[in-house]
């Protein structure tokens, strides 16, 4: 369960780390979306495999992947909306400048 923790932690500190730097730069568009996206994914299955975690370590019952859904999208949604936030109010306050 304290993994689980762990990549929600740090998928949202990545993602505002990264909405505050795409906002500050002035970057826009679908391609920034979609390269957070990708990044987000592959950040934390390199992270899993750096740190020797199986997604099957947290399989349900009948073997499927999980209650919830694959392992590696634990605090997806919350980091998706972090980064669109940070996102956009850093690009709306450098803006304003």
């Amino acid at each position: 369960d304290d993994v689980l923790d762990v990549m929600l932690y740090l998928r949202c500190l990545s993602a505002l780390i990264a909405g505050i730097t795409v906002g500050c730069l002035g970057l826009e568009g679908l391609y920034i979306f979609l390269g957070f996206v990708g990044f987000n994914y592959t950040s934390m299955r390199l992270w899993m495999q750096y740190q020797g975690i199986e997604s099957e370590d947290f399989a349900a019952p009948d073997g499927s992947d999980s209650a919830n859904g694959p392992v590696w999208f634990e605090g997806f949604a919350q980091s998706l909306t972090l980064f669109v936030l940070s996102w956009v109010i850093s690009y709306s306050v450098i803006g304003s400048l």
